[in-house]
């Protein structure tokens, strides 16, 4: 869709519509929740293929929307418009072609479905990154599981590691309604992203490729993963989606060398880097690299950029940073660094990105802004608080995960205080 398109669209229903809310949905099966896009809190899905997808919650956000209120659920992308900056909802709108007419946006009783799809059977998962949860990685389960509830943290407002392990049990998904649901929409859709925990680790993730196939095989596949395996599951990954039109992969990581392998505990960076490269005769069509950027990463967040570059410049396989920031748990966020730090990350990155402006692509070159942007900004009142609990959390972690925190400069930095 075109901007003229959109804007049309938006005049005729609301200046807050966002199409990922009509036909975009992140589900967690092994949990039974749904949400419109991976920066909305989630919910339940419906209990019958009516409802599945079509939620009354999801319907609820919709009304809202349309009648031009800003849903709480979409936070994520009123904070960044209310800064002036390009939200993710003009990026994901935008990228929807054919919507629907106005009035099918109009009717609540209108059967949706979505064009994007973005599934996680399992969360199963060989990492446990330090802004990841229970809710979404064994490894965080069995922290807790083991070690307790992190204590000393007053900042986070969802608690997401100062809940006991028995509380992140939740029904699944029955798998038959799902697989039921999914035949009725599976011709319309033209994305499915495979998530998790950790995708390449569940069967479920090598049946849908098989299902995909042989249902509608012109379906973009893509697929989350730390790639953080052994090289026979990423052989069996590249064997599975031969006859699969195109495929996508989606690989994590904001750091390098020992920051990176604090942020996301028990990844190996240097291996990270070559299951990139072993992935270049895979036939994918793209891999991205998803960032969530956060106080900490900015160490090595530079270092990260150009291993990536000295990657694209010997890989035929075409691959691009998305710049995502992250924003719970709130004291992993840029709202914990302090003026001196803030300061000194936009003259560094203010200058990095000087030097290597003819390197990036122009998505990359489009959202880069958005960094410096956020940098660019007075001390949070609240910061005092989120470093304390900064301090906190990580000396926690480093404890419970063997790591060492002596050469992180955040950490150097607000210990000195």
């Amino acid at each position: 869709m075109i901007k003229i398109e959109l804007d049309q669209l938006k005049s005729q229903t609301s200046n807050t519509f966002c199409m990922a809310k009509f036909h975009e949905a992140t589900m967690w099966l092994y949990s039974g929740k749904i949400a419109s896009c991976h920066h909305n809190p989630f919910h339940n899905t419906g209990f019958s293929v009516d409802t599945f997808y079509n939620t009354p919650e999801k319907r609820r956000q919709q009304q809202a929307m349309l009648a031009g209120e800003q849903p709480d659920p979409c936070n994520y992308c009123w904070k960044m418009e209310a800064q002036g900056l390009t939200s993710d909802r003009y990026y994901k709108s935008i990228s929807y072609l054919n919507p629907l007419p106005a009035e099918n946006y109009l009717d609540p009783e209108f059967n949706f479905k979505p064009r994007v799809l973005e599934l996680a059977f399992e969360k199963t998962c060989n990492l446990g990154c330090s802004y990841c949860n229970a809710d979404f990685s064994t490894q965080w389960v069995n922290d807790i599981k083991n070690n307790g509830v992190y204590v000393n943290i007053v900042t986070d407002s969802r608690k997401h590691y100062q809940r006991p392990a028995d509380s992140y049990h939740s029904d699944s998904a029955d798998p038959a309604v799902f697989w039921r649901w999914l035949d009725t929409v599976i011709d319309e859709l033209d994305i499915i992203r495979i998530t998790g925990g950790e995708p390449m680790l569940h069967e479920q993730t090598f049946n849908l490729i098989d299902h995909v196939r042989e249902k509608n095989p012109d379906i973009k596949v893509a697929i989350n993963s730390n790639l953080c395996q052994k090289p026979v599951v990423l052989e069996r990954f590249k064997q599975k989606i031969k006859g699969i039109k195109t495929v996508s992969l989606y690989t994590s990581n904001e750091s390098a060398d020992h920051v990176a392998e604090l942020l996301r505990d028990g990844m190996n960076y240097q291996e990270w880097l070559a299951n990139i490269k072993f992935m270049d005769d895979a036939g994918l069509d793209h891999i991205f690299v998803m960032t969530t950027i956060g106080a900490v990463c900015l160490q090595n967040f530079d270092k990260f950029l150009m291993d990536i570059i000295q990657l694209r410049q010997t890989m035929k396989t075409p691959i691009s940073v998305n710049f995502n920031f992250l924003t719970y748990p709130e004291f992993q966020s840029f709202q914990a660094l302090d003026q001196m730090s803030l300061d000194s990350y936009y003259e560094k990155y203010q200058r990095f990105f000087a030097g290597i402006l003819e390197q990036l692509n122009t998505h990359e070159t489009e959202r880069y802004q958005r960094l410096l942007t956020l940098l660019d900004r007075h001390q949070d009142p609240n910061q005092p608080a989120l470093a304390e609990d900064l301090l906190s959390f990580f000396r926690q972690f480093a404890q419970r995960r063997t790591k060492q925190l002596d050469n992180i400069e955040v950490i150097g930095r607000l210990s000195e205080k």
